[in-house]
């Protein structure tokens, strides 16, 4: 059944069929893979157009009813795939079966899981986080590919709609195949090098947010359509959709533009044509040819795929090489797994990064990529103090008033008394950037501080940088003028506590946060000892090796299963190895309406000595099936300060039962806890 969607499925992306199908062929390596032989359902072959050679896919097809797959099942999949892909590249059998001799080639193993009964299973994303490139013996400079039941059923729709406008007799007809090619333009960093042989669609294109198809029939005009997978929810991502034709010449001619959108926002229509119009704005800034860039955008036609269940530019991710602004290889990693592409263990970040580089990106993928830059861009993380002394609205009216009549420079400030305990001051400021190691560059930076009379003190939350600190330092200053008194400030701290208590500080955080359901931990950091240098921290991720990375699975463990960590032999391991966790990365599902998948960190700027605190949120929304996206967003401030605010409160309350626990067992108890 899998078999013959494939043959209808690929077909419409010029993808050609080659050799048998269900056939074995005798094992290259048969004591290291433990098999004599190996199994092609079906193979498939396409042209790449931005190198000399040719693809074939080594397929494993996977029909089955909803819920009957498991995580167990899919590892064991892409494991025996990565087999098959390793002998099929020194098999003579396998070459005389399926490769042509004139060509340069690599294969791919390419696993396609299909629902059979017509739906697909919202949390199949689910299954691929627990399989690591560094346990899977994939060749150099292979790949496995993963399509899942969702990216089927995507382009199952597109297959679909191609199928319909070719017998449309009306204005939406598409030209025959012959006079169609799938679109890849010529990018700064890669030429397409095959542009009369690579017509098919690769695997990159169809795991991308767009498949772009071009035609151009006899005695007709050339012609796009862009099928688009995202809902359509902003203008910004129109903005870079529209950015990334201009840049590629797609308004150059006279060409018709199709937009075909998939599973479509009620307010695309409005988002596009508000991104149109600005767009035209923008790049034109009132030119005489505003006119003219303004027609052509008038002219794109958007619609929907009928079938519905049922890049400003390409992204350059290996230019950025940069201490401060390094993507780490396990983010690379974890950014072609969240397309379903899985890279040899071999493969360098450099190889990676330029694999990723030449895929099509879009607006969120950008913002994406933008925010997971290690260490300082991966987002502005917050933090947490309290001021202990007793304020009124009107003394933090007076105080930011203050504040603002002694602005610095080129600041801009306000603030606003929100009811009868709150206010919140916003400073737009500038500062110089010098990760930019060519030019320091000026960089327009914001401020939003947050301050909540509670319990006769003033909580403050606020950016974990030393502005805010800053500003901050210059408040409290002010307060105790007002109150004549020396302002003391109190912070989430673990210095008082031992390596098993700063741990477990960690574990419960993640396991047992009130209204949130624990799914996974994606690294953690951790320290070698109390008066080790920040140098000495290590930084464990998912596809991490080596007697540390137990501490990762441990870690998982606990959270999953609620273990006692004290009776754990694998937690007394861990302590008599020195190591403690001094900052976690974690996800989890939100128990309240839209059920949310959400993404914390929480740490210690100074992991050794456990002080700084910091933390930030971000999203994956679930759909109406009932997926969540592949992608973390940001949160608007509301719902940001609500998932803040569940973790802040849930901080101190453990910090402060492990002090008084830390107090009980001590002969003379220590003080501690929230740390002045």
């Amino acid at each position: 059944m899998a078999e013959k969607l494939c043959d209808e499925l690929f077909a419409e992306f010029l993808w050609k069929k080659v050799g048998p199908t269900n056939v074995n062929w005798s094992c290259a390596t048969p004591e290291a893979h433990n098999v004599e032989t190996h199994p092609s359902d079906v193979v498939y072959f396409y042209d790449e157009p931005y190198s000399v050679r040719r693809t074939y896919l080594q397929c494993d097809l996977k029909s089955y009813a909803k819920g009957s797959i498991t995580s167990t099942a899919i590892r064991g999949a892409i494991e025996s795939l990565a087999k098959q892909v390793s002998c099929a590249e020194k098999s003579e059998e396998w070459r005389k079966y399926y490769a042509h001799d004139h060509v340069t080639y690599t294969v791919t193993g390419l696993l396609i899981v299909y629902n059979h009964d017509g739906e697909y299973d919202s949390n199949f994303s689910s299954n691929l986080e627990l399989v690591k490139s560094s346990e899977i013996q994939i060749p150099l400079d292979s790949k496995i590919v993963v399509l899942g039941p969702k990216e089927v059923f995507w382009l199952d729709n597109i297959r679909y709609d191609i199928r319909q406008m070719r017998g449309s007799a009306g204005t939406d007809k598409l030209p025959a195949a012959e006079h169609c090619n799938f679109y890849f333009p010529q990018l700064a960093s890669r030429a397409n090098v095959q542009p009369d042989s690579a017509v098919a669609a690769t695997l990159e294109m169809l795991t991308s947010p767009w498949v772009i198809l071009e035609h151009k029939a006899p005695k007709e005009g050339p012609g796009m359509v862009v099928f688009y997978k995202r809902k359509g929810e902003t203008t910004d991502e129109f903005m870079y959709l529209l950015d990334y034709l201009r840049q590629h010449g797609a308004f150059d001619d006279d060409r018709r533009i199709r937009i075909k959108s998939f599973d479509a926002d009620k307010a695309i229509n409005a988002n596009f044509q508000k991104a149109s119009q600005r767009y035209v704005e923008e790049m034109t800034n009132g030119a005489e040819d505003s006119n003219e860039l303004g027609s052509r955008i008038t002219s794109i036609e958007l619609s929907n795929i009928p079938q519905v269940k049922s890049t400003f530019s390409n992204v350059e991710i290996g230019m950025e090489y940069e201490a401060k602004q390094r993507i780490t290889l396990p983010v690379l990693r974890e950014l072609a797994r969240d397309r379903g592409i899985f890279y040899s263990a071999n493969e360098t970040r450099e190889q990676i990064a330029e694999k990723l580089s030449i895929l099509p990106h879009d607006y969120f993928d950008i913002v994406d990529i933008i925010e997971r830059r290690q260490p300082s861009n991966r987002g502005e993380k917050t933090t947490t103090m309290t001021l202990d002394v007793a304020v009124t609205t009107d003394d933090l009216k007076t105080v930011l008033g203050s504040y603002k009549d002694e602005k610095n420079g080129s600041e801009s400030v306000k603030f606003n008394i929100a009811g009868a305990d709150a206010a919140v001051l916003e400073i737009d400021y500038e500062e110089f950037d010098f990760s930019k190691t060519r030019l320091a560059q000026r960089q327009p930076k914001d401020a939003r501080i947050e301050l909540r009379i509670s319990d006769g003190k003033l909580a403050v939350r606020m950016p974990a940088n030393e502005k805010a600190r800053h500003v901050i330092g210059q408040l409290q200053e002010k307060l105790g003028q007002i109150k004549k008194k020396d302002v003391e400030a109190t912070q989430i701290e673990v210095t008082t506590l031992s390596p098993e208590l700063r741990t477990r500080f960690f574990t419960t955080l993640i396991a047992k946060l009130p209204g949130y359901t624990y799914r996974t931990v994606s690294n953690v950091r951790v320290s070698p000892g109390i008066k080790a240098d920040e140098d000495e921290e290590l930084l464990l991720e998912e596809d991490d090796e080596g007697a540390q990375s137990e501490i990762l699975s441990f870690v998982r463990s606990v959270a999953m299963s609620g273990e006692n960590l004290a009776v754990s032999p694998e937690y007394k391991s861990l302590l008599d190895s020195g190591y403690f966790v001094t900052s976690i990365t974690w996800h989890t599902e939100h128990r309240s309406p839209p059920y949310h998948l959400m993404r914390f960190e929480a740490g210690f700027e100074n992991g050794a000595d456990g002080t700084g605190f910091r933390y930030a949120v971000k999203y994956a929304p679930r759909t109406k099936a009932g997926h969540y996206a592949t992608s973390f967003r940001t949160l608007d401030t509301l719902e940001r300060e609500q998932h803040l605010q569940a973790l802040e409160v849930f901080a101190r309350e453990t910090l402060n039962a492990l002090v008084k626990e830390a107090a009980l067992s001590s002969a003379s108890p220590t003080e501690a806890g929230e740390a002045p």
